[in-house]
């Protein structure tokens, strides 16, 4: 079994820090749980097969890659592209395949969010937190309430990322506080972020109001800083990058048998934005051609435990040793020999 993501190893630099002595104390710092809230990769293993050596993917396209190579400064001598392929059970809950689940939930969302975009100008990346007075409440009604404040403050819609724990950077410990990471729109944009004024509470723009309800509902709700830039409300970069490092210290709950870790709402919801998904096709990355299953027949003993030093998520390996060609496509079922 793989090891446990540790908690204190978890870069929590773009949320809020409270220091809350009556919640850090429920918190196992070890597993990453607080009752029934558990950090995403800190479950059991789903099944015996998950991250298991499954077989390789390719492209036997030696032609193609001869130009690309030689630009790259790298040896060229008939270069097949390669890379291992492992069993993944796409479960947030499962230390071993976590990681495949958050990188496919981090491309859907870069996928949606991109298709609203057309409609509604760029999305901004939001974080609210509960108030602690309603730490107890049920987990729908915090949604529900999440919901209300965020209209409030005009974000009309988008995707919502669950947390459940925040990092006490003085001690070294984790604690209990639930926030959400929001990534969506706010009616009429952002525009707060080129004011010479950004925190002000005099106009209706979404630092003004959200100043004012806060006063209201006691929900922060505040554009993610940019760390990179001293600390300003950050304008988004990249859709893909944000839900990847959000989805990667989000939280589940141990009591529901299909807790969804994100969810849309408003303008994204299923119901009212209808996108089809596409998936990408895996493709060579020095010709453009889709990849194939492949097979190795020579002598080397090529790496397939990941936590070895030797081990390459990708190469370039001759297609021809001593004269005998070593690659072949398969046909068939992937092959699980070496």
């Amino acid at each position: 079994m793989a090891d446990r993501q540790s908690l204190v190893n978890v870069d929590f630099s773009d949320d809020e820090e409270f220091d809350d002595e009556e919640y850090q104390k429920f918190v196992n710092d070890s597993y990453g749980s607080c009752g029934v809230n558990q950090l995403v990769g800190h479950g059991p293993v789903t099944n015996e097969n998950c991250g298991k050596y499954r077989g390789r993917w390719g492209c036997l396209n030696v032609e193609g890659h001869e130009l690309p190579l030689q630009l790259q400064g790298e040896k060229w001598r008939e270069q097949v592209y390669q890379h291992p392929v492992f069993y993944h059970c796409h479960s947030p809950t499962c230390p071993i395949c976590f990681r495949s689940w958050l990188y496919r939930e981090a491309r859907s969302i870069e996928f949606r969010l991109l298709e609203a975009e057309k409609q509604f100008g760029k999305c901004d990346h939001v974080v609210a937190s509960v108030p602690p007075e309603r730490y107890n409440l049920s987990l729908d009604e915090l949604y529900r309430l999440l919901y209300e404040a965020l209209g409030r403050r005009g974000v009309i819609g988008g995707t919502v990322i669950r947390h459940a724990f925040r990092l006490n950077r003085a001690t070294g410990y984790w604690f209990f506080s639930p926030h959400f990471h929001i990534i969506g729109f706010i009616k009429g944009g952002y525009r707060c972020r080129s004011c010479r004024k950004q925190f002000c509470s005099e106009c209706d723009g979404f630092e003004g109001r959200t100043r004012e309800y806060f006063k209201r509902d006691g929900w922060i709700v505040k554009i993610a800083v940019d760390n990179e830039g001293c600390g300003v409300a950050g304008e988004r970069r990249s859709i893909f990058d944000t839900a990847k490092y959000q989805l990667s210290h989000a939280s589940v709950r141990t009591d529901r048998k299909r807790f969804g870790v994100v969810t849309y709402f408003g303008v994204c919801s299923y119901r009212k934005l209808k996108v089809k998904y596409v998936a990408k096709k895996s493709v060579c990355p020095y010709c453009g051609r889709r990849l194939v299953k492949v097979r190795y027949l020579g002598s080397r003993h090529l790496c397939v435990d990941r936590e070895s030093p030797d081990f390459k998520y990708e190469s370039h390996e001759d297609l021809v040793e001593s004269g005998v060609v070593v690659w072949e496509e398969v046909a068939e079922a992937m092959d699980v020999g070496g």
